[in-house]
């Protein structure tokens, strides 16, 4: 068993994820030959460009191989497309993820493998979701069953949010789209929308000024350094790009990136991006990085959220993404095609029945769903003291200790049946 994928690379993998103006394919070929210096195990690498709102993998793009085999080629990128149903939904249950096939699932995963003599052992892989229903995985067969360094595997997460990203951004740009700023020499030369408020505008120019140090030649050889100066995203809103002008001068341009989400009353666009990472098992690190923000912002959002719904704590909260909570799907209209994230109703225990009112069963399901006592009491039309009476007295009936109880019990019976 190997150790294998050192981080190396930062800087040259971030200039080539943020290269908007190459077609798809040529910007995954870049991505290539710039990841495969630290991770090509001797098969060479390649690029999978997912639809992750179906039950498997699906393509929205063509395989991108660089320095494959033949055979390796003409086998690989099927394995990922008819995963194991474990695998397919590991992925799809993680905004990021990098390690070793053998690392993440057991040595008992790769047993299709060894039956089909394939040339390869186990893979290496980085698999990233842009949070709009499609992702991208970099795959790197290997010789040999390995595993990789935990500190590899944090920094490798980090870049794979990157790519998340820029994915998302490349995307986008191809429906078209202006950027809501210019920078250029350090000075904010054009801002709109979005980017007016002097606050914005600060925040973009010390980003630009970040990403600027990040690229000098004594910080590029400290790829850890690199990513603690370029973030992912600008206050949960901008990515940032080189744009050139006729006359040849560079400059930043910040388009808005931040990805599309539903609403949920009470919370900011930027909150329910905090709230779906974490739901898709990014770490609370992992999040401040991507979305820009600070690491008490989002211990803050996380915490509040919770609470809102009636759990005890922000790892409750993880536990309604799992497979038998949440379902993910998509449906067309007209000629728009979205992603669906669907959770399963809280169900109350069928013996509660037997020991509530009426008016305390109807609270007792409104506050499962994660209705609070003002929003119960809207909806029924009573006060909010009179709600919180029918929950309290709920409580002692069912010799529960509160709400966050009455949400867990509620849950695992939607789970047992």
């Amino acid at each position: 068993m190997k150790f294998v994928a050192p981080f190396r690379h930062a800087s040259t993998v971030l200039e080539a994820a943020y290269d908007v103006a190459l077609p798809t394919r040529a910007w995954l070929q870049r991505l290539l030959r710039t990841m495969a210096v630290d991770l090509d195990g001797g098969f060479g690498v390649y690029a999978l460009a997912l639809d992750l709102t179906d039950d498997g993998f699906g393509f929205v793009a063509p395989p991108v191989f660089h320095r494959l085999s033949s055979d390796v080629r003409r086998i690989a990128p099927g394995l990922s497309h008819v995963a194991p149903p474990p695998v397919a939904q590991h992925f799809r249950a993680h905004m990021v993820e990098f390690g070793s096939v053998s690392q993440l699932f057991g040595a008992s995963v790769l047993a299709p493998v060894r039956e089909r003599a394939l040339p390869f052992v186990d893979s290496v892989g980085l698999s990233v979701q842009d949070g709009e229903g499609t992702g991208l995985q970099i795959i790197s067969p290997m010789p040999d069953v390995v595993r990789v360094h935990g500190r590899s595997r944090s920094a490798w997460r980090k870049l794979g949010l990157h790519l998340g990203i820029a994915w998302r951004l490349r995307r986008r740009l191809e429906r078209g789209g202006e950027p809501e700023a210019l920078i250029h020499d350090g000075k904010l030369v054009d801002a709109r929308g979005n980017a007016k408020p002097r606050g914005a505008r600060e925040a973009l120019i010390e980003a630009t000024r970040r990403i600027e140090r990040a690229r000098t030649k004594t910080t590029r050889d400290e790829p850890e350094h690199v990513l603690d100066l370029w973030r992912g995203l600008v206050s949960g809103r901008w990515s940032l790009v080189d744009r050139w002008d006729s006359d040849g001068r560079r400059y930043i341009a910040a388009y808005e990136n931040g990805a599309t989400v539903g609403e949920i009353q009470g919370f900011s666009s930027w909150e329910i991006r905090v709230l779906q990472m974490h739901l898709l098992r990014a770490k609370g690190s992992e999040i401040a990085f991507a979305l820009g923000l600070s690491p008490s912002t989002v211990e803050r959002v996380l915490s509040n959220a919770a609470r809102r719904i009636g759990l005890r704590n922000r790892a409750e909260l993880v536990r309604l993404s799992e497979p038998r909570f949440m379902r993910r799907f998509a449906i067309d209209v007209g000629r728009d095609r979205i992603d669906v994230l669907r959770f399963e109703d809280p169900a109350l225990p069928a013996a509660w029945q037997g020991r509530l009112t009426k008016a305390q069963l109807d609270v007792a399901t409104a506050a499962a769903h994660g209705l609070s006592d003002g929003e119960i009491a809207r909806h029924r039309g009573t006060s909010v003291r009179t709600v919180s009476n029918l929950l309290a007295a709920t409580y002692r009936a069912l010799g529960l200790e509160g709400r966050g109880a009455l949400v867990r019990s509620a849950l695992e019976t939607a789970r047992r049946d």
